[in-house]
């Protein structure tokens, strides 16, 4: 567990462990912002690393709108290495993504999210995290207490990357998840 306890409006929220929150918190309005390192932030389908990994992952039934491929010969490393980067956008139904993949080996992650959005129930994140779930499961995959009085409060649960520009939006009506957003950050 945890050791890291959020006090919200006299409530605690405490993460677990494996959240790896990194101490920053937000609140606008009705959305509470975490900063977290965890590996869920990064992959949330799993490690994805370029197009070719989409075929073998949930994404096999998805279809590709847009696809763009980049090369380059990086001569600041020696020796010099062929690097590449692509940009994937992927749609199913009313569901959209955009994927940014590369080989740079410099970087921490070399494919994320970088922007999306899942309406329905039919796309299913790591821990069997889709629309359609109640406020109270969602929170025991990420904290060890999530007080229900604050449920109500915010009705939307933010998990900004703490390395790569990306946040997460889950989007909560009547405590069901309604919709999740991938947005990048400004």
């Amino acid at each position: 567990m945890s050791t890291d306890t959020i006090n919200i409006e006299g409530f605690k929220i405490i993460p677990l462990k494996a959240f790896d929150y990194n101490g920053n918190l937000v609140i606008k309005e009705d959305t509470l912002f975490l900063v977290t390192c965890c590996n869920f932030v990064f992959y949330p389908f799993g490690k994805l690393t370029d197009k070719n990994s989409l075929k073998k992952s949930v994404f096999k039934n998805w279809t590709i709108k847009k696809y763009k491929r980049e090369s380059f010969k990086n001569t600041n490393l020696a020796p010099p290495v062929w690097e590449f980067f692509e940009y994937v956008q992927v749609a199913f139904g009313k569901n959209k993504l955009s994927f940014f993949f590369d080989n740079d080996p410099e970087a921490s992650t070399h494919g994320y999210i970088s922007k999306g959005e899942i309406w329905d129930n039919k796309v299913e994140l790591l821990q069997h995290i889709k629309v359609g779930m109640d406020i109270n499961t969602f929170c025991s995959k990420f904290f060890v207490n999530y007080p229900p009085e604050l449920y109500k409060r915010f009705r939307v649960i933010s998990f900004i990357s703490c390395i790569s520009d990306i946040t997460q939006h889950f989007t909560f009506k009547n405590e069901k998840l309604s919709n999740i957003k991938f947005i990048p950050q400004p």
